[in-house]
């Protein structure tokens, strides 16, 4: 018998989710949670989905249930019609999990940053992907555009024309998640790689704050004025790309090395231990691999020490980001 091909790969995967399904092997694990203001609670550990393969039948199998996606990401091997939430609709529906079990956070891109286009985008796109009523965190995914010069083909022209500042047009869009968060289509609203003075721009604009914020956070960037500022101001800071992702590899570190022994853990749990640590209220790391999923939340029965969380806190960041050709936004 020869080896199945990847459609029967999928078709397999199907059948196998099904059954475990009907046998009840699916279990809901104990997870910890961080307080989402003003109301609502964010599991810490969620399965990241942005910019690589990722394993979602695994991870819910294994009794997770947070999941970040957005628009615009993609899905493993096309499925879905290569689009993350529509994928992870099919899969939910597979498994036939009660909707309100999960977490779901998604995203609005800054090719929506008007006020129509937003609400459109989060109906469309978003509640009709993923096949839902109600978002349980909805982002608004980067204060502008990061990039020169700024604006882009497909970016709101509005957003390009008063001095490359972004600043109207992402008030515009915080102002429809408000609307929206008031209709009831979403629980908790948010923003993603957003600086201090951004997040004070929609405060001082509409008195309303962002949830949380979720931005790079790793050895090799680590924003803790940022995190303090959140975390005085009531705003759960959670991390992407909590492992670098292309960043030089953090397990050849000698630090890392030597906590791994001393502690008996992945280099990935002393990682995101030392996150959760130094502040960092909720991580969502990408991965297929079950195994690395089992220890991605094995994280809440043993602790760093002071010393060796600052020894981590000590690793030269070597200015390596993940969008090293970012500007700042205005």
């Amino acid at each position: 018998m020869g080896t199945p091909n990847r459609a029967q790969s999928h078709e397999l995967m199907n059948w196998l989710i099904v059954i475990c399904a009907l046998l009840g092997l699916l279990s809901v694990g104990a997870m910890p949670t961080r307080k989402l203001e003003p109301v609502g609670e964010i599991p810490v550990v969620g399965l990241g989905t942005c910019c690589g393969d990722f394993d979602l039948a695994t991870w819910l199998l294994q009794g997770n249930r947070h999941i970040d996606t957005s628009i615009g990401y993609a899905a493993p091997s096309g499925r879905g019609g290569g689009k993350s939430q529509v994928f992870i609709a099919e899969v939910l529906k597979q498994l036939k999990i009660p909707r309100e079990e999960v977490f779901i956070t998604t995203k609005v891109n800054r090719q929506n940053f008007t006020y129509d286009l937003t609400v459109e985008a989060f109906n469309r796109d978003i509640l009709g992907e993923l096949n839902t009523t109600y978002i349980d965190l909805a982002l608004l995914h980067w204060p502008g555009d990061p990039i020169p010069p700024y604006w882009h083909e497909g970016e709101p022209e509005e957003c390009s024309r008063n001095n490359n500042s972004w600043q109207p047009c992402r008030v515009h869009a915080w102002q429809a998640l408000i609307d929206i968060q008031k209709a009831g289509k979403v629980r908790a609203i948010g923003v993603s790689n957003f600086e201090i003075k951004h997040i004070k721009d929609l405060v001082a604009a509409t008195g309303v704050k962002p949830a949380l914020n979720q931005c790079e956070y790793h050895p090799y960037w680590h924003q803790d004025d940022l995190v303090k500022y959140c975390n005085d101001n009531g705003i759960v800071f959670e991390a992407y790309a909590p492992f670098g992702n292309n960043a030089p590899t953090i397990e050849r570190i000698p630090v890392v090395q030597q906590l791994v022994k001393k502690y008996n853990r992945t280099y990935g749990q002393i990682n995101l231990k030392w996150q959760l640590q130094m502040g960092v209220g909720v991580v969502i790391p990408r991965t297929s691999n079950a195994t690395h999923m089992k220890e991605n939340v094995d994280l809440f029965d043993w602790s760093l020490s002071e010393e060796d969380v600052a020894a981590l806190a000590a690793i030269d960041p070597l200015g390596w980001k993940r969008y090293p050709k970012s500007a700042p936004i205005k």
